[in-house]
């Protein structure tokens, strides 16, 4: 990318940093109105850089425009929607798909050190939030009169442990990945500065959150923790000529996360679905042949409308219509969505939304591998791979954790930060 190196702190700059570490830390709380407060001071602090003449050229223009550009497909998209009412509930859900690439494409560029703070804000925020969930889960299951005794791990796994703070688990569990990413890396720097009481507790917030991912039973979250680790671990060993310390980490890795989805009943029964094994009325729902059917009628729906999609707001409609056709009773009573990004895409908006997405996810991918960029390579690939199962651009928590991360990282986490590349 071409970058601006020279920070230009004044006032809009240390508005722009504060803004955008409040948005960080609100972001894992469920709490719709403190979300919208941080968007709305964020716009507020982007119309004063206006006044200021505080605006600069975005560092990657291409990016730039694509980003707005998938935004517009769906604004397009509300011409030739039948629901207009969920057309614009759908704008209103993705207006941060604008929001984000807009205001921090052109406000002052932050240096690698606040860039590195306001990512650290975000982890701990998602630590918080995920042992605020252990403890109310612990408490209300206590104000049931369920005995400690008679505790399992049933009672503190999936949808109990978010239930109170309105958080879907997959959502949550995307968030708590990512800060394992951001934390291990901060373990790195400190074990490398010889200040071990810091890595040492980098290291149990990490222990934490491993484990509490593997609770909320998300399985893709899961898969997508192993394999991306896996990866870093073997080109770290790799490129670093330590192949005894990645054989170790690799073990060590192996026993955490075993140990993690050995505590986690409905985990288990989710990967027996997948793979169709021992299927009851207990992981009935988590099998591969239900995701198979959503995926099939999303298909279709593509095939029929290869050019424009159904539009912004038909899309569940439509595969509402396809169930029904197919005779897929479960998706069809339970009103399931597409369950893939790709798919929910391609039907809603057609080929060139396909296209205009795939781009804005995989252009990144390429740029940051190139510049070496492990922290941002990581989010990109967790995104992607969560959206095989998941519609992650459908619910406020999936829209709002892409467009400010993804725009954080391609507008202010540049090549020219050494600190936030591994």
């Amino acid at each position: 990318m071409d970058v601006v190196i020279q920070e230009k702190w004044n006032s809009t700059s240390k508005a722009a940093y504060i803004s955008l570490l409040f948005y960080a830390v609100s972001l894992p709380v469920s709490l719709v109105l403190l979300n919208n407060i941080a968007v709305g001071i964020l716009v507020l602090v982007w119309i004063f850089a206006i006044i200021k003449k505080d605006l600069q050229k975005p560092n990657n223009i291409v990016l730039f425009y694509l980003l707005l550009a998938f935004f517009a497909m769906h604004l397009l998209g509300t011409i030739y929607s039948e629901n207009i009412k969920e057309a614009f509930s759908q704008l209103e859900r993705k207006s941060l798909l604008f929001i984000m690439p807009l205001v921090l494409g052109t406000l002052p560029r932050l240096s690698p050190k606040k860039v590195n703070t306001i990512l650290i804000a975000f982890a701990v925020s998602t630590t918080l939030i995920s042992t605020l969930c252990l403890v109310s889960t612990f408490y209300n299951n206590l104000s049931q009169g369920i005995e400690l005794e008679i505790y399992n791990a049933w009672y503190f796994s999936s949808d109990s442990l978010v239930n109170a703070y309105g958080f879907h688990p997959n959502y949550l569990a995307m968030y708590c990945v990512f800060s394992i990413f951001i934390f291990s890396r901060s373990f790195i720097s400190a074990f490398q500065k010889k200040q071990y009481y810091k890595a040492l507790l980098i290291s149990c917030l990490v222990l934490f959150l491993i484990v509490f991912v593997a609770m909320l039973s998300a399985r893709m979250q899961i898969i997508s923790l192993i394999l991306i680790t896996l990866f870093a671990i073997t080109y770290y060993a790799v490129v670093k000529r330590k192949i005894f310390i990645g054989f170790v980490s690799i073990v060590f890795f192996g026993l955490v996360i075993a140990s993690a989805i050995a505590f986690s009943p409905i985990l288990k029964e989710k990967f027996k679905g997948l793979m169709n094994i021992e299927l009851s009325k207990d992981n009935q729902k988590f099998s591969a042949n239900l995701r198979l059917q959503k995926w099939d009628a999303s298909y279709n729906i593509f095939i029929a409308n290869p050019i424009t999609g159904v539009g912004t707001g038909d899309m569940q409609d439509a595969l509402q219509k396809e169930y029904k056709e197919l005779n897929y009773k479960v998706p069809y009573e339970l009103e399931y969505n597409s369950h893939n990004q790709f798919l929910d895409t391609a039907g809603r908006l057609g080929l060139l939304g396909l296209i205009i997405l795939l781009i804005n996810l995989f252009y990144p991918l390429f740029i940051a591998a190139k510049e070496n960029n492990g922290l941002y390579l990581s989010f990109l690939l967790l995104l992607i791979l969560s959206c095989i199962p998941e519609v992650v651009l459908s619910l406020n928590k999936g829209i709002a954790f892409y467009a400010f991360v993804n725009s954080l990282f391609i507008f202010h986490g540049t090549k020219y930060n050494s600190e936030l590349h591994t």
